[in-house]
């Protein structure tokens, strides 16, 4: 018995889940590892269907457990996806903050420019306005100069009159030969007429007095030889 069982020993290899053997010289597998001893095809068939079944619910188990790794999955692809939708939201508003923060400053430097150009506008405005009044008080200026340039001129005629009347009377008294209160006297009693004359009537009608004298006195009364003769009828 030990030398037969030492030769099934050294005939029979182990396959590799331990649960047969294998006799290479007689290709014959013998399985084992029964929790009962089995002998014939009925109990083949049995051990065979059960591990059929366990085979089944092995794979029942693994096709589970795949579908849990599978949610597993989906559901950390689904939280990767939000963590990176996180951080993709935590940078978009990063960069909202930030634009927003150069729109403010662009709007207020649009403002202050909107402002700056209202108060230049204004000061052109003003600046044309004052160059239009400049040029009405030029306007003005020019013509109160030339109105003046007329009136000095026109001065300047009156006291040449003056001058040449002052010197027709000059001349006019230094031939009276009298004191200019006896003028005064004279023409207080002459009419009124004679007293609104001008100088030059005046004179004209003292020289068609002094011709009718000298005519009265027969002696020729015409200007150019009354003057020649003049003293001799003072002395009569």
């Amino acid at each position: 018995m030990a030398h037969f069982l030492a030769t099934l020993q050294q005939r029979l290899t182990p396959l590799s889940d331990g649960l047969a053997v294998r006799d290479q010289e007689m290709a014959l597998t013998v399985a084992g590892g029964f929790p009962t001893a089995l002998a014939g095809r009925e109990a083949r068939l049995q051990q065979a269907r059960a591990y059929l079944t366990a085979a089944e619910e092995a794979f029942t188990k693994a096709t589970e457990a795949v579908t849990v790794a599978t949610a597993a999955l989906t559901l950390a692809q689904t939280q990767h996806a939000a963590a990176q939708a996180a951080e993709e939201l935590a940078r978009l508003d990063t960069q909202e903050n930030d634009l927003q923060t150069k729109i403010d400053d662009l709007a207020g430097r649009a403002t202050k420019a909107a402002r700056d150009q209202q108060e230049l506008q204004q000061t052109w405005q003003e600046a044309v306005a004052g160059h239009a009044a400049h040029e009405q008080l030029l306007t003005n200026a020019k013509l109160t100069l030339e109105g003046a340039g007329k009136a000095l001129k026109e001065r300047h005629r009156n006291l040449a009159d003056l001058e040449r009347q002052r010197d027709q009377v000059a001349a006019s008294q230094q031939q009276w030969g009298a004191p200019l209160e006896d003028a005064v006297r004279l023409l207080d009693q002459a009419p009124d007429q004679t007293r609104s004359s001008r100088p030059t009537a005046l004179r004209r009608q003292a020289e068609d007095g002094l011709r009718r004298a000298y005519e009265h006195y027969g002696v020729d009364g015409t200007p150019a030889r009354t003057s020649a003769k003049t003293s001799a009828p003072a002395r009569k």
